[in-house]
């Protein structure tokens, strides 16, 4: 699924869905589906689920127990959001900051990575103090890095001493700036 931004406004497109399919016997057919390309939000989100609501680009965007159950009531459940602005701010985010708030499985609902989710946490402290210059900036990454610290010892994630030794080294980075 990509996003494409046609005249100020963003589009969904799904190039292989579009393009055609495999048939029964394992070799790709091509067949073009142009509903797939510029495609309708409240159509496509019947067979796509992105991760984060706003990719839906729907002002009532479906919680994910509606798109498995399909049964779409898109007024139900939501508010009302602006996409727009929420797509603005997730490109503005940061890789590790963005996979931070996408690490969801949808699979196994409550299932949470804890070692992935402090290593992200880790990344974006780190990111943080490296290009901090102003005294504000520094003051964002040292509180980036005790939150950090503090989530991977409240959820006992492995190599603590690790990360509390990482942690003191950037702490020096920052203050020597």
């Amino acid at each position: 699924m990509e996003y494409n931004i046609v005249n100020k406004n963003l589009y969904i497109i799904d190039p292989i869905w579009g393009s055609g399919a495999v048939d029964n016997n394992r070799r790709y057919v091509k067949n073009i589906n142009g509903n797939y390309f510029l495609a309708d939000p409240k159509e496509f989100c019947k067979t796509h689920y992105p991760i984060n609501s706003a990719f839906q680009l729907l002002e009532r965007p479906i919680i994910f127990q509606e798109f498995i159950s399909n049964s779409m009531d898109i007024n139900q459940y939501m508010k009302k959001m602006n996409f727009r602005d929420s797509i603005h701010t997730i490109f503005a985010l940061s890789p590790y900051e963005y996979k931070l708030i996408t690490t969801n499985d949808f699979s196994n609902p409550g299932k949470i990575n804890t070692n992935e989710i402090a290593n992200l946490y880790f990344s974006i402290a780190r990111e943080k103090c490296l290009k901090a210059k102003s005294q504000e900036e520094k003051d964002m990454a040292f509180k980036s890095i005790e939150a950090a610290l503090k989530y991977i010892k409240e959820n006992k994630v492995e190599n603590l001493n690790q990360y509390i030794k990482t942690s003191e080294t950037y702490k020096l980075i920052l203050e020597s700036k």
